[in-house]
């Protein structure tokens, strides 16, 4: 079995991470807009964070934006 920890705050990010316990995150344009930052920017710095995957739900429409995205 493998937990994931849904969020965008990377507080609880790191915090979760540094147990040893999260085996990666997954997060949404929903979560990511309560943290009042970048989207891109957000993403990237959970990729920093986390050593596991990342699960990230797209916010385009159109397939060309969500290939691009």
């Amino acid at each position: 079995m493998k937990v994931f920890l849904e969020s965008a705050h990377l507080g609880q990010i790191r915090e979760a991470v540094a147990t040893g316990l999260v085996d990666g995150v997954v997060t949404d344009p929903a979560l990511i807009a309560k943290e009042s930052r970048g989207f891109e920017e957000t993403v990237r710095d959970i990729a920093a964070i986390a050593d596991g995957p990342i699960s990230v739900e797209a916010v385009s429409e159109g397939w060309e934006e969500l290939v691009e995205e």
